[in-house]
């Protein structure tokens, strides 16, 4: 009945539609019942979310670096469809166990996604949120994306640091409410896992990896999902060079 709310139904439908990788969930079929109902149909994946796998952080590095890779891919799939995921965050990654019991994570909920700038989209030019609106969950939003600056999909990245401090920390960088989180994401440096985390010892690359990702100034992320992939995997064959 809401017209409003159905565009945004139907734009998260056309949004997912594009997406087919094995590392997000996407949608395989749209359609409206006899009585009136509209109604998506996507993928099913059968597992707990990050955020319940978190309790089980801090994390080896290994199953770190598995999780992440996976994660890069899938965003970098999303953003060459042109899509910013915007929300992306532990409860909205599900963890897959594929036939030989490897762990698979899969994205999920475009339902905030921004389209890219000079995405093919009928829905390109009709943004249907609020102008000044900030979306989003605040202890994963980007310094840009918090002041409602312009963003791009290097926000994602940013979100993905942060999830790689949790696993390898079980901690996020900051304690406090959102509006107080996205406050310190958008002031401070994250506290060293060391002092966050007193006795730990965690891969100091993968440490430098995260907060590589979580640089204030976007032009100090990695330009890409796909590069950030690359840092990745250079640290797991050559961490001399990594370094």
């Amino acid at each position: 009945e809401d017209r409003k709310v159905l565009q945004r139904f139907e734009r998260e439908a056309e949004l997912a539609g594009r997406l087919r990788h094995p590392n997000v969930i996407g949608v395989v079929d749209v359609g409206e019942t006899t009585d009136g109902f509209r109604y998506m149909v996507m993928d099913f994946a059968e597992g707990h979310d990050l955020a319940t796998l978190l309790n089980e952080a801090p994390m080896p590095a290994a199953r770190v670096i598995n999780l992440t890779r996976q994660m890069l891919e899938g965003l970098f799939h999303a953003h060459e469809q042109g899509l910013i995921h915007r929300d992306f965050k532990p409860e909205n990654v599900i963890i897959e166990k594929d036939d030989h019991g490897a762990e698979v994570p899969r994205i999920v909920d475009f339902g905030i996604a921004k389209l890219g700038v000079g995405a093919d989209s009928t829905n390109a030019n009709g943004r249907l949120t609020t102008n000044g609106l900030v979306l989003g969950t605040p202890h994963y939003m980007a310094p840009e994306q918090a002041v409602a600056d312009p963003i791009d999909h290097r926000i994602d990245l940013f979100a993905l640091g942060i999830v790689v401090y949790e696993m390898l920390s079980g901690k996020l960088p900051f304690d406090g409410t959102g509006a107080e989180v996205a406050r310190a994401n958008l002031l401070l440096d994250p506290p060293v896992i060391s002092k966050r985390v007193p006795f730990l010892e965690v891969d100091p690359l993968l440490e430098a990896f995260a907060r590589r990702l979580m640089a204030k100034k976007r032009e100090l992320r990695p330009a890409t999902a796909k590069a950030a992939r690359e840092l990745l995997d250079l640290i797991t064959s050559d961490p001399q060079a990594a370094a």
